[in-house]
């Protein structure tokens, strides 16, 4: 029994272990804790005799002698019984008498103890199903609240998408249909980063980043987010600069990639000074496709990077809050198996950086 089960673990279940021994003293298998040191005091040698110091303990072990005397396996259990112990206090005890292949074992403990122990158990756990309630109720007033947002902020955009297509119809200059085209594309976007906030707070993950059957040209959907963003830049006065090679594979979404790249280049524009570079670069490293975006602003604070791709992280009083951003961004990069991060940029400035899988085909 004491090479069984350890003293700390029978002390957590309010029990103490006894073996018998062959003078008909109990010998305790663990510093005995003070409520039975009042109730069965040990001698010198740490042994107690419970039927000098309790007539039902004297009763009990004449009745469990028969137990301990045979085969292993055997066991006895007296019930609860309370009686006064050798200090005068009153107390609720239970004793089992137990055969095992190590010996005779006497357990006395406190089942009053253990019945509290129990309720206080089950209290917690009735105000933990009240709090997960609670959290599933505000959940759901949230949602609610979010599904009518992305319904009022849904209609004007289609009617703003439907005017967009009837202007293409138009014949328009060269300059401004390609105008027309960044602006429709826009909207599109701006469509589906609706639907995806919707699903990020679902936490849809996978319906919100399907698979694909081809790899995405990451070179190609780098150079369409510079195309896309030129009219932004070129109004913030923050000329951009893209560093890629003709076609790039990589394990993602086409259409997904390209807005996580425009998240993090339009935060690039937005926090560069006027006059900055926002530089976006794709390159093989090794078995993975590395994308960077730089900008020469005032960085990422040391103590918001550990949240920065985590809803409405705060960047602080120079980045301000960057909403849903990256962590849209980091969602997207991780159903694709790849990774996301941030990194100082050398003379100033912020990188952030996408690494995604090369197509198994591409690796040899």
């Amino acid at each position: 029994m004491a090479d069984g089960l350890p003293p700390d673990l029978l002390a957590a279940l309010d029990l103490v272990a006894f073996e018998r021994q062959p003078d008909g003293h109990f010998r305790a298998a663990a510093p005995l804790p003070d409520w039975l040191r009042g109730h069965l005091p040990p001698d010198a040698e740490g042994c107690v005799t419970p039927a000098a110091s309790s007539d039902f303990l004297a009763h009990f072990l004449a009745i469990a002698a028969d137990t301990w005397d045979g085969p292993p396996g055997g066991r006895l259990m007296s019930g609860p019984f309370t009686e006064p112990g050798a200090d005068g206090v009153e107390r609720t005890l239970e004793a089992t008498a137990i055969r095992a292949a190590s010996g005779a074992w006497l357990l006395l403990g406190l089942p009053l103890m253990r019945y509290t122990t129990t309720q206080r158990l089950l209290q917690a756990a009735r105000d933990e199903a009240l709090d997960v309630e609670r959290t599933r109720r505000r959940h759901a007033e949230r949602e609610i609240l979010l599904h009518t947002i992305v319904h009022d902020l849904s209609n004007p955009l289609a009617g703003l998408r439907g005017s967009l297509r009837l202007l293409r119809a138009d014949a328009l200059p060269e300059d401004d249909r390609e105008l027309l085209e960044i602006a429709h594309r826009q909207a599109d976007r701006m469509r589906d980063l609706i639907h995806d906030v919707l699903r990020a707070f679902r936490r849809e993950v996978d319906a919100m980043m399907p698979a694909t059957a081809a790899p995405a040209d990451a070179a190609e959907t780098l150079r369409q987010t510079a195309q896309l963003l030129g009219p932004r830049a070129q109004t913030a006065g923050v000329p951009l600069a893209v560093d890629a090679p003709e076609a790039l594979p990589a394990v993602a979404d086409a259409r997904r990639l390209e807005r996580a790249l425009m998240n993090l280049a339009e935060n690039a524009i937005r926090h560069s000074p006027e006059g900055g570079t926002v530089r976006l670069a794709a390159a093989v490293d090794g078995r993975e496709v590395r994308l960077t975006v730089e900008d020469e602003g005032p960085g990422v604070p040391e103590d918001a990077r550990e949240a920065l791709f985590q809803r409405f992280a705060s960047l602080g009083e120079q980045r301000g809050q960057i909403g849903l951003g990256l962590y849209t961004v980091r969602l997207a990069v991780e159903s694709w198996g790849g990774t996301v991060g941030y990194e100082d940029r050398e003379g100033g400035g912020a990188r952030f950086w996408v690494r995604l899988k090369r197509p198994r085909e591409r690796l040899a």
